[in-house]
């Protein structure tokens, strides 16, 4: 799996997500036996969740817009020397 900013701001927001049903579930009260626990999945985090909410705000104060790329480009696209392979456009579709 690639892993890129997108991915791992999808990835904490399940895990945000997560953290929000178990609190609606914990304030329940749910009756348990061994029928409804026995063969139930477990899931066990091995990132802490204050280590999660840091890269969460790393990444929020990361800027949406790299300007020294953005002027590297427009430089580019002015000379005409901006050229790109059609495939690395394709690569990039399929996400490789």
């Amino acid at each position: 799996m690639r892993i890129d900013n997108n991915n791992l701001l999808s990835n904490l927001n399940l895990y945000k997500n997560e953290a929000v049903e178990q609190k609606r579930d914990a304030a329940a009260p749910v009756k348990e036996n061994k029928a409804t626990t026995k063969g139930m999945d477990r899931v066990e985090l091995s990132i802490p969740r204050e280590q999660i909410d840091q890269l969460k705000k790393a990444l929020a104060e990361l800027p949406d817009v790299r300007p020294e790329r953005v002027a590297a480009l427009q430089e580019h696209l002015s000379q005409g020397t901006y050229d790109i392979s059609g495939r690395m456009v394709a690569e990039k579709m399929l996400g490789r």
